[in-house]
């Protein structure tokens, strides 16, 4: 024989979430401590806003009503996903605490109310618990929403600190690689499929076989061509393959993904981290990464939408179109817009306003900093826009890196003066990345590997500070 043990656990919430819901099984609903603490309150104040997860386990009459919280833990981390997952709050079990276990049955109607900071989440989670509810692969998008959630909890632990700014990346980069498990036969299915096609090609077009004969070259010469590409297949590529399936995959986006790989790469193989300096804000270890292109935030959306796709919901699909708009273009563009010199094309609000193909001049200072671009080549792009210097925010926030890196390349000249009024507006208004001093741009640029004697002397003679 078994019984019904009824575990509650809460949370004080502060936060405007209205809920009432159920997951397969599992009850989630907001209320004031009075509604859902009921004669178990001896702490909270009754008006309080709590969470409370319900969760209904049968045991042996054996079995202490407290064991049933270890068949509870594993469902009540589901809770958790879930509920982060949709309003990108943290919930683990810090803050949640038991706070009643009885035999019994908990069966208050459920309202099916989902309401976080005034939106309205209710069709979303039908949708989304819907297809939970008849999917073959349940466990796998539990292990991808605990995954996300550690992510994101790791991310909000180090808003302050930075303490856990590499595992975050690692994190969210452990999403991309578990999505790969799923794609990946239906990819290397397709490239067979065309390395058969080939040699089908090749011997039937060329060597004129037929017969046995072709059958026997075809599959003979693809199993060779095979076993020569298919352990080629990187952890890239795979990635590619996900969001190219998912219809999210571009230019920019494989760009983007072939830094985040290397970025990945530094994290986990471990390196020497030692530096004679570091930089503010001063972090807690050696950066095991220098210099990252995007915030954490991109991360999180972007491995959010990628599992939202696999599922088959809509969930971050606005978020992920907002987001994508602020991808880098690629190096391979830049290319393409110095060889073909449209630069000079431009007005400097156009530039700016990156007119031609998303270019700007942030974009230039961007690749000099990661030294993909030469500073003779940033100072080619940048000359007219150095002459047509306008004295605005944007054209100096967007080039100030670059005009105090290739200063040093300039002898005494009108350029020169041109852009020694630029970093000199730069310091007056506070139209550096700072915002505060131009010596911390000074430090942010040694601290990237580059001499900057123009700039420090400046400061040396007292013209900026």
């Amino acid at each position: 024989m078994t019984r019904n043990v009824v575990h509650i656990y809460t949370r004080e919430i502060d936060f405007n979430l209205e809920l009432d819901i159920e997951f397969l099984g599992i009850r989630m609903l907001t209320g004031t401590a009075k509604e859902l603490l009921w004669e178990n309150n001896h702490t909270e104040k009754n008006d309080s806003p709590h969470l409370a997860i319900v969760i209904q386990n049968q045991l042996e009459l054996f079995e202490s009503v407290t064991d049933g919280m270890a068949y509870s833990r594993p469902r009540l981390l589901i809770a958790f996903g879930v509920l982060s997952y949709f309003t990108q709050q943290i919930f683990t079990p810090f803050e949640t605490y038991a706070s009643s276990s009885y035999v019994g049955k908990f069966d208050k109607e459920c309202k099916n109310r989902f309401i976080f900071k005034e939106t309205e989440l209710i069709e979303d989670y039908i949708q989304f618990e819907t297809i939970i509810k008849y999917h073959k692969d349940k466990e796998f998008i539990y292990s991808l929403l605990d995954r996300w959630r550690k992510g994101l909890y790791m991310e909000t632990e180090s808003e302050d600190n930075m303490i856990y700014d590499d595992e975050t990346l690692i994190s969210y980069f452990h999403i991309l690689e578990l999505l790969t498990t799923k794609y990946e036969d239906k990819q290397k299915k397709e490239l067979k499929d065309k390395i058969k096609d080939f040699s089908k090609s090749i011997f039937e077009e060329s060597f004129l076989f037929e017969g046995n004969q072709l059958k026997s070259e075809i599959n003979a010469k693809s199993k060779i061509i095979e076993g020569l590409l298919l352990p080629d297949l990187s952890v890239s590529s795979k990635i590619f393959y996900i969001f190219k399936e998912q219809g999210i995959l571009t230019y920019r986006l494989k760009s983007f993904i072939t830094n985040f790989v290397k970025d990945r790469n530094s994290v986990a193989h471990g390196r020497q981290v030692y530096q004679d300096r570091v930089i503010f804000p001063v972090p807690p270890f050696f950066p095991l990464i220098k210099n990252r292109d995007y915030p954490e935030e991109f991360y999180r959306i972007l491995t959010a939408k990628a599992i939202a796709n696999f599922i088959g919901v809509n969930l971050y699909s606005q978020e992920w179109d907002e987001m994508s708009q602020s991808i880098i273009p690629s190096f391979d563009e830049l290319r393409e817009f110095q060889r073909e010199k449209k630069y000079l094309e431009l007005t400097n609000q156009d530039f700016c306003d990156g007119k031609e193909n998303d270019i700007t001049p942030f974009v230039v200072s961007h690749y000099l900093i990661s030294k993909k671009l030469k500073a003779e080549e940033a100072l080619e792009i940048l000359t007219p826009f150095i002459n047509n210097y306008n004295k605005t925010e944007d054209e100096t926030m967007m080039s100030i890196w670059a005009i105090i890196i290739i200063l040093d390349l300039l002898e005494e000249g009108e350029l020169k003066e041109k852009c020694i009024e630029i970093i000199k507006i730069a310091e007056k208004n506070n139209w550096h990345p700072n915002y505060f001093k131009m010596r911390d741009e000074m430090y942010k640029l040694e601290y990237f590997g580059f001499e900057i004697n123009g700039l420090k002397d400046l400061i040396r003679k007292k013209e900026i500070r």
